[in-house]
C-alpha cells in the first residue's frame, strides 16, 4: 500500500509529462503556401506533396528539422501555370524533384516561438536560412506555423525571361501551417 501511495505521489504526475520530442508529418498534410508578385499584384500558390520531421532541443542536443516538397506538386490554381512552374525555367522539376530543408539549430525564444536555423536547396543551390516558427504542442500533436520570405533568383527559380523582375517579383514568402504526430 505505502508503494502504491508513494508511485501515485511521484510516478504517475511524471507520466503525465512524458511526450514525443520528435514529431513528424502524418497522411493529411496542409499545403506549403506561397505568395509571389506578378506585375506587382500578388499571386499564391501551394505544394500539396512533402514530408518532414522535427525533434525539439532538450538539454543535451540541438533541435533538428527536415523537410523535403515534391516539386512537381505545385498548384497554382491554373494548368499553364503549373505547367510553367514545374518547366525548366522554374523549379525544372524532372531534373531537381525536390527542395529541401535541413535545420541544424532551433532554439527556444520564449512562449511557443523557435528560432530555426539550417539550410535551403533547391535546384541543387543551397543557402543558410533563419526564420522563428511557432510550435505549440496540444496533447501528442505539435501545431507549426510561421512564414519566410526568400530570393527565387537566389535560387535561380525564374531564370530566362522570367529573371526580370518587372514580371515576376524577386521576394517570395512562403507559409506554413501543419500539424506533426509523435515520429515513430
Amino acid at each position: 500500500m505505502k508503494t502504491l501511495w508513494l508511485y501515485s505521489l511521484f510516478i504517475l504526475p511524471l507520466a503525465g509529462n512524458l511526450q514525443a520530442s520528435c514529431w513528424q508529418t502524418g497522411e493529411k498534410l496542409d499545403p506549403v503556401w506561397f505568395t509571389a508578385s506578378q506585375t506587382g499584384a500578388p499571386i499564391q500558390g501551394n505544394f500539396s506533396a512533402y514530408k518532414g520531421t522535427l525533434c525539439l532541443p532538450d538539454g543535451e542536443r540541438s533541435g533538428s528539422a527536415s523537410v523535403e516538397i515534391e516539386t512537381a506538386s505545385i498548384d497554382m490554381g491554373l494548368p499553364e501555370f503549373n505547367a510553367e512552374m514545374r518547366g525548366p525555367l522554374f523549379f525544372d522539376s524532372q531534373r531537381w524533384p525536390t527542395a529541401s530543408f535541413a535545420a541544424d539549430q532551433i532554439e527556444a525564444q520564449g512562449g511557443d516561438a523557435y528560432r530555426v536555423t539550417g539550410t535551403l536547396t533547391m535546384r541543387d543551390i543551397s543557402k543558410p536560412v533563419t526564420t522563428v516558427l511557432t510550435l505549440t504542442r496540444q496533447g501528442e500533436i505539435l501545431q507549426v506555423s510561421g512564414e519566410i520570405t526568400l530570393s527565387r533568383l537566389a535560387f535561380d527559380i525564374g531564370t530566362g525571361e522570367w529573371a526580370d523582375t518587372q514580371w515576376v517579383g524577386d521576394q517570395v514568402t512562403i507559409t506554413l501551417a501543419n500539424t506533426l504526430i509523435p515520429a515513430g
